[in-house]
């Protein structure tokens, strides 16, 4: 019963925030998504940006989020 979850599931994906420490404003983390499983397809792993104002995952989109970039990371 306890691997049910596992061998049932087509997609597990496990998301893991990054540079904990760095964070100062708390307005956005960035997370790790490692897609440990795919039934149908390859796996691998990307980064997100995660917004705790609005709740929503956007992609790392470096040349346009240079001061986004900045508000995270600001020492």
């Amino acid at each position: 019963m306890h691997n049910s979850i596992e061998q049932d599931a087509d997609i597990v994906m496990i998301l893991y925030e990054k540079n904990q420490s760095k964070n100062k404003l708390n307005n956005y983390k960035i997370l790790d998504v490692n897609l440990c499983k795919n039934r149908n397809g390859p796996i691998g792993s990307c980064e997100l940006f995660f917004s705790l104002k609005n709740t929503e995952f956007k992609d790392i989109d470096i040349s346009n989020n240079f001061n986004l970039i900045d508000e995270i990371y600001i020492n």
